[in-house]
């Protein structure tokens, strides 16, 4: 058998846990599906991998417990993905990384890539930028379809999010927010979306210039709606 006969092209690991019940079983965990979790990313980013699926789901509770939880144990929780390799041939990317904070990639670029995914993470601090870079046209240029879900960009300033991305069709957003209420702007730069849905997205601002927008759907209003240039109060 080559090489490329034996290639993996499809990979999907999901690690779901129940109850765990105990904390000491959490505190082994944790960090350890973690680590495991960042080394599967790589694998997939340096081996050609056309659609890769991450899950961890059923950790979270481990870091909300109020005084268990030390500076090196967070440390241990934090997914590092800054100096990530570029993938050429990745066209589906969904992560679902619930119990850890997440640090995006830098400077990694996904020239393939139709369809993106982030499901139930937390931010590092700081990430917004890196946000904005990771689903813009210069990192994803082929980007066509963008579901976030459950993201908590963790900072104690304003957030601002540009999505700046000229390929997206179809644009999905649910409980996108920071460590304060109401302290997100998102501004959209998406010439060809089709399809915006935006359901529990705690912004104060959204900016909108999608002229060719056929559905939208906004729940949860934000204070101000600016669209092409015409502002609403809500």
């Amino acid at each position: 058998m080559t090489p490329d006969a034996a290639a993996v092209e499809n990979l999907a690991i999901s690690f779901v846990v129940g109850d765990c019940g105990f904390f000491r079983l959490a505190k082994k965990l944790l960090p350890r599906s973690t680590r495991a979790a960042q080394g599967w990313i790589r694998y997939a980013m340096q081996n050609a991998v056309k659609s890769f699926v991450l899950e961890l789901v059923g950790l979270p509770a481990y870091r909300h417990l109020a005084g268990r939880v030390s500076g090196e144990e967070e440390e241990a929780m934090m997914m590092n993905l800054s100096e990530l390799p570029c993938s050429a041939k990745l066209k589906t990317l969904r992560w679902n990384l619930s119990g850890v904070r997440l640090q995006l990639p830098a400077s990694a670029t996904f020239t393939s890539l139709v369809d993106l995914s982030l499901e139930r993470i937390e931010l590092a601090a700081g990430s917004a930028p890196l946000l904005s870079r990771l689903v813009s046209s210069a990192c994803c240029p082929r980007l066509q379809k963008l579901k976030l879900t459950k993201l908590k960009l963790g900072t104690l300033n304003e957030i601002e999010v540009l999505i700046e991305a000229g390929a997206l069709l179809e644009l999905s957003c649910n409980e996108i927010k920071g460590d304060r209420w109401n302290d997100l702007s998102l501004e959209l730069r998406t010439p060809s979306l089709r399809v915006l849905r935006m359901v529990h997205c705690y912004a104060q601002a959204l900016r909108i210039s999608a002229p060719r927008l056929e559905e939208l759907v906004l729940e949860d209003l934000p204070d101000e709606i600016h669209v092409d240039g015409i502002m609403a109060d809500c």
